[in-house]
């Protein structure tokens, strides 16, 4: 297995990036990864007021069967944190930046699956991945955006034991990952989960001649599909035509049923609320859709 350095990063999903590795369809990489400050609050002399944070990703990676018009899986294998994480509190910034005067950071330690808030309060390590993409065609997008090819979703199911589906736009797909959070909650509401650097192991496969619209989640039992845009109603919109669409397509199901089914059974989820789009996904269990086990499963 391939172990990429942090050192090996980039800052836009451009398709004129130098692969940091070539894989095959099949094996599984690990890369390392700084947190989204670049590590930077870690470093001697580090002023808070200058910190910017730009959401360093390592990669991109490069599988040499992955060609446009294909789908990419990423299955999350494991994931490893440091052992101390940060929070950022931004006056002016997200739903509750009115009520922040000066800008503020918590350093956190991480023992024994624990993140220690404070002498009294404990919350459950649980790790994921809040940057994860593939390369657009066209004009370079910076990882702190998000969009069709994944990037800064913040998205808690892109977790260890989740496999997540990717168009694959330019040959090679050049995957990126970064940004992790050692627990974050449902639309990082104060802007910043508790970032972190680490490393991940991801295994790589490709399904030819067959292309998601966007990017979509197997998790916990659940398929979850993930959307971007200007406003949280028109993310759950698209979201939800999409998760129609694949019930349509790689179902039995009329559409009426499809939409009562949706109604029923699917939940609609924040990503996040505080990047330069909004993040929301679908979520409904495979058990309801037996059909769909044959989608990807």
């Amino acid at each position: 297995m391939q172990v990429i350095s942090s050192d090996k990063s980039i800052v836009r999903f451009d398709q004129n990036n130098e692969p940091a590795a070539v894989v095959k369809a099949g094996e599984s990489v690990k890369l390392c990864c700084r947190d989204c400050f670049g590590d930077a609050y870690f470093k001697a002399g580090a002023v808070e007021s200058e910190i910017t944070y730009n959401n360093p990703c390592t990669g991109p990676v490069f599988i040499e069967e992955a060609l446009p018009g294909d789908t990419l899986v990423v299955e999350i294998e494991a994931m490893e944190t440091a052992d101390t994480g940060i929070v950022e509190i931004v006056p002016e910034a997200g739903p509750l930046g009115r009520y922040i005067k000066h800008k503020t950071i918590k350093k956190l330690p991480i023992r024994q699956e624990k993140v220690g808030f404070s002498n009294k309060l404990f919350l459950p390590v649980k790790p994921m991945i809040g940057v994860l993409g593939v390369t657009p065609l066209g004009a370079a997008i910076p990882t702190v955006d998000l969009g069709n090819h994944g990037g800064n979703l913040d998205c808690n199911s892109i977790a260890p034991g989740a496999k997540v589906l990717f168009p694959v736009a330019v040959k090679g797909a050049l995957l990126a990952a970064g940004d992790f959070h050692a627990v974050m909650g449902d639309g990082e509401l104060g802007v910043s989960g508790l970032e972190v650097a680490g490393s991940c192991i991801l295994k790589l496969n490709i399904i030819k001649n067959f292309q998601v619209e966007g990017p979509v989640i197997f998790y916990d039992d659940g398929l979850e599909v993930v959307a971007a845009a200007s406003t949280l109603d028109e993310a759950v919109s698209e979201a939800t035509r999409r998760l129609y669409r694949i019930l349509h397509t790689y179902t039995t199901t009329s559409a009426e049923d499809i939409s009562a089914l949706i109604s029923l059974a699917a939940d609609a989820k924040i990503c996040q609320t505080v990047n330069s789009q909004m993040s929301a996904r679908i979520r409904i269990p495979l058990s309801f859709t037996p059909e769909l086990k044959a989608f990807i499963l």
